[in-house]
């Protein structure tokens, strides 16, 4: 009896070992399938105590069905978010095409500004073309006055001349 008692008590042991070399491994399973989840610092940290914690498989496949579940809500927010930004930056490219329309700008001028609004990768790229662009065109205004003045002074000068000669005729 003594013997059999024995055999009983290797079998449970081994039974017991393999079972928890099964948790071991479902457990290691579990931790590589959730370590590229999309999940906040606390919230691995909190998937990981999880697993750590489980006495059995299905706590372990709880564990890891919750953190997919935060994993996938956190997606659907990122994906929001990132809706979000390109609609307002393509709502800022609109605008900033309207605000270098009208400027004084040279054509090749132009196509480089509404080229670089394009390519734009955020609001900050848009800004600063748009600004650049009012700069240009601030400066070929100035140009543009400058030669108006020249032509108006060779003008009067060469009335005044004009003047001059018929005076003397």
């Amino acid at each position: 009896a003594k013997e059999k008692s024995a055999a009983n008590d290797k079998k449970d042991q081994e039974e017991k070992d393999k079972k928890a070399q099964e948790l071991k491994e479902a457990k290691e399973k579990a931790k590589e399938e959730i370590k590229d989840l999309n999940l906040k610092p606390e919230e691995k940290t909190a998937a990981d105590k999880a697993i750590d914690d489980a006495k059995d498989k299905d706590e372990v496949a709880k564990a890891v069905a919750d953190a997919k579940e935060k994993a996938a809500v956190n997606d659907k927010k990122d994906q929001e978010e990132k809706d979000k930004k390109a609609q307002e930056l393509k709502e800022a490219k609109e605008k900033a095409k309207e605000d270098i329309k009208d400027l004084n700008l040279k054509p090749d001028e132009k196509t480089a500004a509404d080229k670089a609004i394009d390519d734009a990768k955020d609001k900050e790229e848009e800004t600063k073309t748009v600004e650049e662009a009012k700069e240009k065109a601030a400066a070929n205004d100035k140009k543009d006055q400058e030669e108006k003045d020249k032509k108006a002074q060779e003008l009067k000068e060469a009335k005044e001349k004009a003047k001059e000669e018929i005076k003397d005729l």
